[in-house]
């Protein structure tokens, strides 16, 4: 599974269109194989929708999204998670299928 999450700094990006960093992590088993992070400051929201489709991301996790990035990531079969907040490894941990972040 391949799980982004729009940064600001080292917490979850209040708004997914203003990120200027993904965090993208990939989990296997239950724990994380591989992570990096992506600068994303140039891109606009439907680059950065575009990007998320490339990579092939499986779920998104962020703070709030747009209805027209949401929508176009869901028909994608992209899961979207809003609404969240706090240190990006904290909500990884707690949403990101139960694998430990370290």
């Amino acid at each position: 599974m391949k799980i982004a999450i729009p940064l600001f700094n080292e917490r979850v990006a209040p708004d997914f269109s203003t990120a200027p960093e993904l965090l993208v992590v990939v989990s296997q088993r239950g724990k994380v194989s591989c992570r990096w992070r992506m600068q994303v400051s140039q891109l606009s929201s439907s680059e950065k929708v575009r990007k998320m489709a490339a990579l092939g991301i499986d779920r998104l996790i962020c703070g709030g999204i747009d209805e027209s990035s949401r929508a176009w990531l869901q028909r994608r079969g992209i899961e979207v998670i809003p609404d969240a907040a706090g240190q990006a490894e904290e909500v990884l941990s707690e949403l990101g299928e139960g694998f430990s972040a370290s």
